[in-house]
């Protein structure tokens, strides 16, 4: 059964016929004799979730071809072409980040180009080293390998860049909530200080008995106060104890 990438029109060796499936597989490069078979596959799409592949044959009359119908050399230069034009792109792109959320998106869209990218630099140099004679094939792999150098630096900065923006923003996170933390802390002490006189004078109201005997002299209230001050005092004392300032 042909492979589903073989073009009807194509006299391809059975070396070749052999070792190719129904699956695109991963990108490599065959050679048998004075020709040589590239498989490899189409430029990532971001919308497209299947591996399509491509196959560019150099015949016995130093032909290439290309299995979707363009002329071979053609079709390799508008590939490593795409990936040229991704580059920069990206740099566009890098350029105008903003936020973690950004670098997540680009490294999301970076990651399948810099593979594909990787496997066609590989598949053309093993291209290269089968075919010494062949000289459009250094033209290839240099502008390539160029394109891919650029593409591993660029994954390395956005990864950086995502890192340090990962740490800011929990940098961030961490004051914000350290601030909430003392606001609370602040409030219990507060809170400490307070709630003795106002459960005093919730018992007792603050007319302390209007009417009673002893109400008519200041000390039961002076006496109301102090007990609830230094009530207060104790309290804020055992919470500070409890929630020592420097754990928040």
């Amino acid at each position: 059964m042909q492979a589903p990438l073989i073009p009807h029109n194509w006299q391809l060796p059975d070396y070749f016929r052999g070792r190719l499936g129904r699956r695109i597989g991963r990108q490599r490069t065959m050679n048998w004799e004075d020709q040589v078979l590239l498989v490899t596959l189409h430029f990532p799409d971001s919308d497209d979730h299947k591996r399509q592949g491509m196959l560019f044959w150099r015949n016995s009359e130093s032909k290439w071809l290309c299995s979707n119908g363009e002329p071979g050399t053609v079709a390799v230069e508008k590939l490593n072409n795409q990936y040229e034009k991704s580059l920069e792109q990206f740099e566009d792109a890098n350029d105008a980040i903003a936020s973690s959320n950004d670098y997540l998106t680009v490294l999301d869209s970076l990651g399948p180009v810099v593979r594909g990218a990787r496997g066609l630099y590989e598949t053309i140099q093993h291209a290269r080293e089968a075919l010494p004679s062949a000289r459009e094939i250094i033209d290839w792999r240099d502008q390539i390998e160029e394109v891919v150098h650029g593409l591993d630096l660029l994954f390395e900065e956005v990864k950086t860049g995502m890192d340090v923006a990962l740490i800011r923003q929990s940098e961030q996170q961490s004051a914000i909530t350290r601030r909430v933390e003392l606001s609370a802390y602040r409030l219990n002490v507060l809170a400490a200080l307070c709630f003795p006189l106002a459960t005093l004078g919730s018992i007792l109201g603050t007319t302390l008995t209007e009417g009673w005997s002893w109400s008519n002299s200041p000390m039961p209230f002076g006496s109301f106060m102090i007990g609830g001050i230094v009530a207060g005092l104790l309290l804020a004392a055992y919470v500070t104890r409890s929630i020592p300032l420097e754990s928040v």
